[in-house]
């Protein structure tokens, strides 16, 4: 068995649990390539030598940028520490104060 044997053997894998675990999802995807079975692929996306490609599009920045949630989680990480340190602080104030 070659690779490309294999690799097609799991992507119909794949695609068979998807058809039984979603059937919403196979008839949005019947009616996305009947509406796109026609249509001509980007310039950008046609082979130099001329062969037909099937669609091996992928959506490149479907999620946000790792570095985009990881800046977020900086961001609550210090949110935290100062708002335990103004704790700390009150607790310290009014104990002082007493």
């Amino acid at each position: 068995m070659s690779s490309r044997d294999g690799e097609q053997q799991i992507l119909d894998a794949i695609e068979t649990q998807l058809r039984c675990e979603n059937p919403r999802l196979t008839a949005d995807f019947i009616a996305f390539a009947d509406v796109t079975r026609n249509a001509n692929l980007p310039s950008a996306e046609q082979p130099d030598d001329g062969r037909q490609v099937t669609s091996r599009r992928r959506h490149r920045h479907a999620d946000p940028p790792v570095y985009i949630l990881l800046i977020q989680l900086c961001v609550l990480f210090f949110a935290g520490v100062v708002l335990v340190f103004a704790c700390m602080l009150g607790t310290a104030l009014v104990a002082a104060a007493a």
